[in-house]
């Protein structure tokens, strides 16, 4: 099943995205996000070699 959004509602979401990605802490979290995942799954793998 397909759920379209109706344009006017679309919108004023995109509106609102672009407000919250203007906040520091939003526009940087993608680039936080990556850095941590990879920096676990270093760790991760070094234990697991050590064993």
């Amino acid at each position: 099943c397909i759920e379209f959004t109706p344009l006017h509602e679309w919108q004023e979401d995109e509106v609102l995205y672009r407000r919250i990605m203007k906040i520091p802490f939003f526009a940087k979290f993608p680039k936080w996000k990556f850095v941590t995942v990879w920096r676990t799954t270093v760790v991760k793998e070094k234990i697991q070699r050590c064993r």
